[in-house]
């Protein structure tokens, strides 16, 4: 299956599918997986400094390479808030879900990178991440 945004709005994917783009990306960059809930943060906060190094508009950034990072920022996600893939009905689209007991938050990676790509660092991930934090610390 080719790699494309569309691969990201697939409700007939298993979600251990975007786990698997994540490992294959990872590995292909000379990088294992995230061993620590510190490298999953780490990637985090080092996606804006991609994208601020690679083009400005979703059509310039291959579609493949935008699978490959919001594979691997939802991964990172997962990681530091013990989340699961999930296909969510309202956007249409995998999300990565999780909880703070009390409250279920879905965090739409693929929307959030597009956002930031088209918008810059007006659409932070960084400050997405410190948001979530924020709101599971806090709640709703």
């Amino acid at each position: 299956m080719s790699l494309n945004v569309e691969t990201t709005r697939n409700k007939t994917l298993n979600p251990e599918y975007f786990t698997e783009i994540f490992t294959d990306y990872f590995t292909s960059l000379g990088h294992e997986p995230f061993a620590s809930t510190d490298d999953a943060i780490q990637y985090i906060y080092a996606v804006d400094n991609i994208l601020n190094n690679a083009a400005e508009t979703l059509d310039s950034i291959d579609a493949s390479s935008y699978v490959q990072i919001g594979c691997a920022l939802g991964e990172a996600f997962i990681k530091v808030f013990d989340g699961v893939w999930f296909y969510s009905e309202k956007p249409q689209r995998w999300v990565v879900r999780f909880s703070n007991g009390s409250d279920v938050i879905e965090q739409n990676v693929f929307n959030k990178l597009e956002k930031r790509i088209q918008n810059g660092m007006e659409d932070s991930i960084t400050y997405s991440y410190e948001a979530t934090c924020t709101i599971l610390k806090d709640g709703l």
